[in-house]
């Protein structure tokens, strides 16, 4: 199993480096653009959410990262001290009648949890944790 760790700040100012190191880990490990897609995707929406919601108003709050590949499976894991927050609990949100009554932003956590096959929560001592698991390679 090989593997990477980062830690991420309630400022976000390396999320960005963070999604782009994920992806180049990925890519070495012979990744096919959709896994490489998929970690950029729960990267920018989880942590982003995370921060933006369960760490809000706090500068110490953190989000662990750890993103690994065995076997063919990449594996990524976030860590945050947030309250507890299961994101594979939280109901969809409702299909807007028309395009004038969408409204942007909502709809993230959805597309994590139909894009990627695994998605499991759970409550830790001092806030969550999340195991997301997809193909390498799909197809």
């Amino acid at each position: 199993m090989s593997g990477r760790t980062w830690t991420l700040g309630v400022d976000l100012a390396d999320l960005a480096r963070v999604v782009e190191e994920a992806r180049a880990l990925l890519a070495e490990h012979g990744a096919d653009e959709r896994a490489q897609f998929l970690v950029a995707l729960a990267l920018e929406e989880l942590v982003t959410n995370t921060v933006r919601h369960g760490l809000a108003g706090r500068d110490d709050g953190h989000v662990d990262v750890r993103l690994s590949v065995a076997d063919g499976v990449v594996q990524l894991e976030l860590e945050d001290d947030a309250p507890v927050f299961d994101p594979t609990e939280w109901p969809e949100p409702e299909r807007p009648r028309s395009l004038e009554d969408s409204r942007i932003g909502g709809r993230g956590l959805l597309m994590v949890r139909r894009m990627i096959p695994e998605v499991r929560h759970r409550a830790t001592g001092s806030g969550n944790a999340l195991t997301l698991r997809f193909p390498l390679r799909h197809g």
